[in-house]
């Protein structure tokens, strides 16, 4: 099942995905825009970054134009994440702190159980807090910053799990559609079955009587047998 922004574990629909990536990008172009005066390599680094954070959360639109499965896979996922975190700390920017939380977004969606999506979702999350603590923030900037990366993980990955409880009860209740279907054709084989039993039992027990009352009629009539 592929990981979300906005719902988990069913696949987001192709335009709210181009929506938040639209989001990101103003990010990125804001906070590049304001950190402009930080030089020309960190600027660049940062813009890489950008441009591969952006291109990583897009590739399942790409992927499902193509007709192709847009579920991410294990190392698309780890750059994508770790593109995140280190995009803030490279551009030395607090504005560009939200991309960080993108990779926790992504990592809440992963289905490879709770230790491993919260364990990648610290990584996307250090970006912020990093360059919270850069910036002299207090404790209350760097409880925000915590707090905010928490409850986005919680929120995804309570609904994919959701999702997942969904996907789970419709697969049951397929799996009980064909059984019942099954019985109901064990059910219609077995009335024709006897249907035909007691049909052919009739056809039969009549000839016996015809045959019957025929050899003896013909044995009144003296006809040999």
């Amino acid at each position: 099942m592929d990981e979300t922004w906005q719902d988990a574990e069913s696949a987001p629909p192709r335009w709210d995905r181009l929506f938040v990536g639209a989001i990101i990008a103003l990010i990125l172009a804001g906070g590049l825009w304001a950190d402009a005066d930080a030089g020309a390599p960190r600027v660049a680094g940062a813009a890489v970054l950008g441009v591969v954070v952006l291109a990583l959360y897009l590739a399942p639109v790409l992927r499902e134009a193509r007709g192709r499965p847009t579920h991410r896979r294990l190392p698309e996922r780890i750059v994508l994440v770790v593109a995140a975190a280190a995009l803030p700390v490279v551009a030395d920017a607090p504005a560009l702190a939200w991309v960080a939380y993108v990779g926790v977004g992504v990592a809440a969606a992963w289905d490879a159980g709770f230790a491993a999506a919260a364990g990648l979702a610290a990584v996307g999350m250090a970006g912020a807090v990093a360059v919270v603590v850069r910036h002299g923030g207090g404790p209350t900037d760097l409880l925000l910053a915590v707090t905010i990366g928490v409850g986005l993980f919680a929120m995804i990955a309570l609904r994919r799990r959701q999702a997942e409880v969904v996907a789970l009860a419709q697969a049951r209740e397929v799996a009980l559609a064909a059984e019942h279907a099954r019985y109901l054709d064990s059910v219609r084989r077995r009335e024709l079955a006897g249907q035909v039993h007691d049909a052919l039992a009739h056809t039969l027990s009549g000839l016996v009587i015809d045959m019957q009352g025929t050899a003896a009629a013909a044995r009144t009539a003296g006809v040999p047998p």
